[in-house]
């Protein structure tokens, strides 16, 4: 066997208890001085966001930095929900 793909890539689970999922992200590398580690940044992407009643998509853009956060605004005791892809 010469490779294993599973395409597309897709949810293992979704975790966290707040009500307001985690906007999409993805990690950048970030510049480092010569000699140092590489260093990953998490930068915000293109989101969809919903509306929860409908279902139905009320925007596509790319979130602002103020927008990700992994805690939940109003009750800093809950994780906003992620869904981790896998891609082997």
């Amino acid at each position: 066997m010469e490779a294993l793909m599973l395409l597309p890539p897709f949810v293992l689970a979704r975790v966290g208890s707040a009500d307001e999922p985690v906007v999409n992200f993805t990690f950048q590398k970030s510049a480092s001085a010569p000699g140092e580690p590489d260093r990953q940044q998490i930068v915000p992407a293109e989101t969809i966001f919903v509306e929860r009643q409908t279902g139905r998509v009320t925007e596509i853009r790319t979130a602002t930095a103020a927008e990700l956060t992994f805690k939940d605004p109003n009750d800093p005791s809950k994780i906003r929900p992620v869904a981790p892809f896998l891609e082997v």
